[in-house]
């Protein structure tokens, strides 16, 4: 199995460096698992740290798209354990969100322009991301999933809902 995310130091002609995070796990539609934020929270604070680090790009591989959420499978898989055994054999759920929700904190504190560059289908994580930024710049066909029954596709706009994580920027 591939890395879940990869991560590069793209040099720009000015000498700067940006910071590349590209979630590959497609076949997932780049879920967000407790694996990539436990690779993604010290990767950016390293790349926050470096005076040469300009900005941070996040992206995804594959074109269907750009987070789906966290990784229901996993928390499914685990839920369903502990509903079976009556008690917490397993803690993933307990460990998943709490990380992940101060991977979204550190993200919205994040010293340095973060840009994410959206597509296809953008949940959860991915959505708080998003939020996390300036301006929003979401191309046609992108779908920011508010509830299973309501799907909102944006062209070309702005996009500010206040969720849990987004409330760290107020």
């Amino acid at each position: 199995m591939s890395d879940p995310v990869i991560f590069a130091d793209l040099e720009t002609s000015s000498g700067h460096i940006l910071g590349h995070a590209e979630l590959s796990i497609e076949s997932t539609l780049n879920s967000l698992s407790l694996d990539m934020v436990r690779l993604l929270r010290p990767a950016l604070k390293a790349w926050g740290a470096r005076d040469e680090v300009v900005a941070v790009v996040i992206t995804a591989a594959g074109d269907r798209a750009f987070c789906a959420g966290g990784d229901i499978q996993a928390l499914y898989r685990a839920i369903d354990a502990n509903h079976e055994a009556g008690s917490v054999v397993n803690d993933y759920p307990f460990r998943f969100f709490e990380e992940e929700y101060r991977l979204d904190y550190e993200i919205h504190q994040f010293p340095k322009p973060l840009v994410t560059l959206g597509h296809g289908i953008v949940m959860g994580g991915g959505n708080e991301w998003t939020q996390a930024q300036e301006t929003v710049d979401v191309p046609s066909g992108t779908h920011f999933p508010v509830t299973s029954s309501l799907i909102f596709p944006f062209y070309y706009c702005y996009v500010l809902f206040v969720s849990h994580a987004a409330q760290s920027r107020l």
